[in-house]
């Protein structure tokens, strides 16, 4: 079931979220202002310093490998835990438990889009999405980016793997009835590894370079995960391609026509 329809269709639906770090925090809080009974999980023994919504159940130093997802609806788990065993944090059971049942797993990144969608009805100019990934220098780029956009007079928000969740921001910007008209995302492959839904209007790869693999399990998973910013599961937007990069480039070239040949769309 798509995650729109559970929150306003089902009566009161259970989901379980992973990870109660600023992520999983931020969609706890966000579930939570729907008609839903919501478990936050922390394998960690932490105390959180913000009071979470009434119908928000958190459960610290919780072994993973003792729920019970069958009572689940749908899985949130948050970007520090990978899905491979070899990996020191990891949700490699969770994972493979809801594979085995269809049940969903979301991330932050598919929320996000999820809360853009329904609250579209909310704002008479559609906000522009500028999504920047890589493995160096995302954080430089993403305040460039911000503070050209803001020196042209636009109202801009920055937000993802830069201190600011993408729910946290937008709860924000809810509550004070303003949506900007970019918003400019820096994300990780942590965070579009799982994620099922991601579109923009300008995406960018800066560069690649092996790293990570304590996460994923293969450079090429790697950067798969990079390759979802140009849209996911269909191209969207205007992809920048890093021309100096010759082999980056060829394989941002490759995936992108993979793209446009499934979806039958003409080559930007």
């Amino acid at each position: 079931m798509e995650l729109n329809s559970l929150l306003l269709e089902q009566k009161c639906p259970k989901i379980l979220v992973v990870g109660a770090g600023i992520s999983g925090r931020a969609c706890a809080e966000w579930l939570g202002t729907f008609d839903c009974d919501i478990d936050l999980v922390d394998s960690r023994k932490i105390e959180l310093k913000k009071n979470l919504p009434n119908n928000v159940t958190f459960f610290p130093g919780f072994n993973f490998s003792k729920i019970n997802l069958k009572k689940y609806q749908g899985v949130v788990v948050s970007p520090g835990l990978s899905p491979h065993e070899k990996s020191e944090n990891n949700f490699y059971q969770i994972n493979n438990i809801a594979s085995d049942h269809g049940i969903p797993i979301w991330t932050e990144v598919d929320l996000f889009f999820s809360a853009l969608e329904l609250s579209a009805d909310k704002t008479t100019v559609k906000p522009k999405i500028v999504g920047v990934t890589g493995t160096n220098g995302k954080t430089t780029v993403v305040f460039m980016v911000k503070d050209l956009l803001k020196n042209l007079g636009y109202d801009v928000e920055l937000a993802g793997n830069v201190g600011t969740s993408l729910l946290e921001a937008l709860m924000v910007r809810m509550q004070n009835g303003k949506f900007p008209a970019f918003w400019v995302l820096e994300l990780s492959s942590f965070q579009l590894f799982l994620s099922s839904d991601f579109k923009s209007d300008v995406s960018v790869i800066l560069n690649f370079s092996s790293d990570h693999l304590d996460w994923h399990s293969s450079e090429e998973e790697y950067l798969n995960s990079k390759l979802k910013i140009f849209g996911f599961p269909h191209l969207s937007g205007t992809p920048i391609i890093n021309a100096d990069d010759v082999d980056l480039r060829m394989r941002i070239e490759r995936h992108i026509s993979s793209l446009i040949t499934e979806k039958n769309m003409p080559k930007p």
